[in-house]
């Protein structure tokens, strides 16, 4: 123990850790960059790294953690690069407008309901499609494609009643 509390060997690991994440990252950045966010798996990164995908189990014990890190390195990546700050901005906004429009197409066929609000029926359609893309994205066996399909179809026929 040092004098401050901490494990030595907490502390040698931690800072040894350090400038594997920061080699990690960057290979994840370029996977994003060059492939998408979906072709960062465990196998692509250590590719991009020369490493052998076993190699990054003792920095990522699971996909889980591998993808947390990935989100939080791209969001941080992309706020200091302006090209990639103004795709997630016109992404964000992308999503805000189909979600808007497809809820506008529901109300001028008649088909939502009279109780609903357009306005507040589009946000509420915003946020479980950010929320089925965060599950996504974080636990893939919990919503694949198909699952997702269905809840966005199960939501928008509630719409209509």
């Amino acid at each position: 123990m040092q004098a401050s509390g901490q494990n030595t060997s907490q502390t040698t690991m931690t800072n040894v850790r350090r400038p594997a994440h920061s080699r990690l990252a960057e290979a994840l950045w370029r996977v994003v960059r060059r492939d998408g966010v979906a072709a960062a798996t465990v196998r692509s990164i250590a590719a991009e790294a020369g490493w052998s995908p076993g190699a990054l189990r003792p920095y990522f014990s699971t996909q889980a953690e591998l993808l947390a890190f990935a989100m939080e390195h791209v969001i941080a990546r992309a706020k200091g690069d302006p090209a990639a700050t103004d795709w997630l901005r016109r992404a964000d906004e992308g999503i805000g407008e189909v979600t808007a429009l497809a809820v506008r197409a529901l109300a001028g066929e008649g088909e939502l309901a009279a109780h609903r609000d357009a306005e507040f029926e589009a946000a509420r359609l915003r946020a479980l499609i950010d929320g089925l893309t965060i599950q996504a994205l974080t636990r893939p066996e919990s919503m694949p494609p198909e699952r997702m399909s269905a809840v966005l179809a199960a939501h928008l026929e509630d719409l209509t009643t």
